[in-house]
């Protein structure tokens, strides 16, 4: 993936963090601190890009979160497959994260998957058109996702 497309994915993911935020405060009543967006010089490597979740929610919690933006579901019922994609293996590995709120195209709703559900977690190797290369992801069976409005 080039950097600028890197740090082009990095703006476009600001809009669902926004969301997701305002979702936890608004649902928890908590505190939410949205973690500082680190672009990429144009010299570097997108590859070398850490860090440890999105936001943290004061109620200590790590929220890591994710959109489809290909996909306007609303819940299991319209969402097109039995698993849905949560992250790459590596950096879901390397923390612990409490809870993935994946964000859907048209903002709306989300999939909520609890840390705990990581047991039920299958590692399967897609096809990414941004790297054009396959990597190693963790895909969460629909029957471990809960379902929510965000309006």
């Amino acid at each position: 993936m080039a950097v600028r497309d890197f740090n082009k994915a990095l703006a476009n993911a600001d809009a669902s963090m926004f969301q997701a935020a305002q979702w936890l405060r608004k649902k928890y009543n908590c505190t939410v601190m949205i973690r500082p967006v680190n672009k990429i010089p144009d010299s570097g490597d997108p590859r070398d890009a850490r860090d440890d979740g999105d936001i943290i929610a004061y109620f200590e919690k790590v929220v890591e979160v994710k959109e489809k933006p290909e996909y306007n579901f609303t819940g299991a019922d319209d969402f097109p497959f039995d698993t849905i994609m949560v992250a790459n293996v590596e950096p879901t590995d390397r923390h612990n994260v409490d809870l993935w709120i994946i964000i859907s195209g048209n903002k709306t709703h989300a999939a909520l998957i609890k840390g705990e559900h990581k047991k039920h977690f299958i590692k399967k190797n897609v096809w990414c058109p941004n790297t054009e290369k396959h990597e190693q992801k963790y895909m969460c069976p629909v029957e471990y996702v809960k379902w929510v409005d965000l309006t």
